[in-house]
């Protein structure tokens, strides 16, 4: 998905991205964007692999039962694997295999085996691009804390999704997101940026990579550890950008996140390089994030899953039963867990018998996007019906959303990007990256971009704020509560397909 650049400022520079983040998905359902195909610039390609060429066959053994059978490790070894991995906290034992015959060879009761499947990245590699950004001579809106927390932040004027959830108000009351740990799982971090407070514990943001047979792996093994460095070869870095906007400081020297207080855990579980990563990988880090004292989850990522009869379909069923097992394990021990809801434009409720994973399990939260529309008239002054557009409305669903009563939670700020021609004379439109969300990026620098992706940290960053409220310390069903009685009611009263309980807001 290429996408249109805007022309360099004199004035200021900030590098951005306008690529559409797109929900992951499992190798066999792709994940479809529903957005315009306009060209680039200054595009750089990353190199990817796919699964089938960088992995050998890689399963999960899911216990029935709270013990493994006896001889487990014999009976892996006997059929062609090698066991890489436990998880005892929630019956998972990660198995490399040789060749595919393994899943016939292998005979063990009391366990189901479940091949490890690749999901694709949350932010497909076809393009990037670097661009400086526009200023404008026209009036800018005036906003909520002119003087207070974040008004020195060189781009807060285009942070729109900050005064969407009324982070502003919260900080005038003091309520910041101060000691609350918010795990971050993605693809890599810039573990530098001025911008973001990254877990002054490094040692405890390393995600521990290694590989038997060609499959990486997490490892126990500390000399196996390395940091969740993002890929240098990544001009963008999704992960960076998820967490400026859960916990950008408020330095005066770029952007300011909901809860800028709040501390990130960077756990690193999909990779740039291979464009995604395992279903063990996530669950893995669902898990160590847990273990690691985090209050909240955030997952910018997922796939789709679909159900069915026939071949195929208990593997699915014990598939779903691996996330259900991490998420449960989060939940159980006090962690809020927030998931994009994707960028299918599916309805969870009718669109046939798929799951979005993680986001469908109970216990975490999904989160729709909202995206508003022609924002750059502000910019300029001007009112967009005197051209023949509706009034800007913040908490407009986003082009791309899923949505669904059974899929959807709240619905938070994701950004949108339906201008990107002139809906005139179907030109190029240089100004539609306002109405994507702003965020930090790789090597200190900031980017634009659009997608439940970018959702679900405004949620996360709203549920920072609560939980600091409660002294960094407080029940995930709680918060659920919290959350659900300061929402705005939009759309139909109640629950909605897009709002699901209501656009998030800090409730001040």
């Amino acid at each position: 998905m290429a996408l249109l650049f805007g022309t360099p400022s004199t004035t200021y520079s900030v590098k951005r991205t306008l690529l559409l983040l797109l929900c992951g998905a499992f190798a066999l359902t792709a994940c479809d964007s529903n957005g315009p195909e306009v060209g680039a610039t200054n595009v750089t390609a990353s190199a990817t692999a796919t699964p089938d060429t960088d992995f050998n066959p890689a399963y999960i053994i899911v216990s029935n039962g709270r013990r493994f059978p006896r001889g487990l490790e014999r009976k892996v070894e006997a059929a062609g694997g090698t066991i890489t991995g436990r998880l005892d906290q929630i019956g998972l034992v990660f198995v490399s295999a040789t060749d595919a015959g393994f899943a016939e060879r292998f005979d063990a009761t009391g366990v189901d085996l479940v091949p490890d499947a690749f999901v694709d990245s949350v932010n497909p590699r076809e393009t990037v691009a670097d661009e400086s950004a526009a200023t404008f001579e026209g009036a800018a809106p005036v906003r909520p804390n002119a003087e207070g927390i974040g008004a020195d932040e060189p781009y807060f004027d285009e942070l729109y999704g900050l005064w969407a959830v009324d982070a502003p108000e919260a900080w005038a009351a003091g309520q910041t997101g101060e000691g609350v740990l918010v795990a971050v799982l993605d693809e890599g971090f810039d573990l530098t940026h001025p911008d973001l407070p990254m877990r002054a514990d490094l040692a405890a943001s390393f995600t521990c990579w290694t590989s038997i047979d060609g499959v990486a792996y997490l490892s126990d093994d500390p000399a196996d550890c390395e940091p969740a460095q993002y890929v240098l070869n990544d001009p963008f870095s999704h992960g960076t950008h998820v967490s400026g906007t859960i916990a950008a400081l408020d330095n005066g020297i770029g952007v300011i996140g909901v809860a800028p207080d709040a501390e990130i855990l960077p756990v690193k579980v999909l990779s740039e390089v291979l464009g995604g990563g395992a279903i063990s990988w996530i669950v893995q880090g669902i898990v160590y994030a847990t273990d690691q004292g985090a209050d909240v989850i955030n997952m910018s990522l997922g796939g789709l899953r679909a159900l069915g009869q026939g071949p195929g379909t208990n593997n699915t069923a014990a598939t779903l039963n691996v996330y259900r097992r991490a998420v449960d394990y989060a939940v159980k021990n006090g962690v809020t867990v927030i998931t994009s809801a994707g960028n299918d434009s599916r309805d969870g409720d009718g669109n046939g018998p798929v799951r979005v994973t993680p986001a469908d399990f109970e216990g975490s939260l999904a989160i729709s996007a909202t995206g508003s529309e022609g924002r750059v008239f502000e910019y300029f002054g001007l009112d967009p019906v005197d051209f023949g557009f509706e009034p800007i409305d913040y908490l407009r669903p986003a082009s791309y959303t899923n949505y669904g009563t059974s899929l959807v939670d709240f619905a938070a700020p994701g950004g949108d990007y339906t201008l990107a021609f002139d809906p005139v004379y179907g030109l190029p439109n240089t100004f539609y990256v306002y109405d994507m969300i702003l965020s930090t990026g790789s090597l200190g620098s900031y980017y634009y971009s659009a997608g439940t992706s970018m959702a679900s940290p405004h949620a996360a960053g709203v549920a920072a704020i609560i939980i600091g409220e409660n002294g960094g310390s407080m029940k995930p069903a709680h918060v659920e509560r919290e959350m659900r009685s300061r929402a705005l009611d939009v759309g139909k009263p109640g629950q909605d397909d897009y709002y699901g309980h209501g656009a998030v807001r800090t409730g001040y």
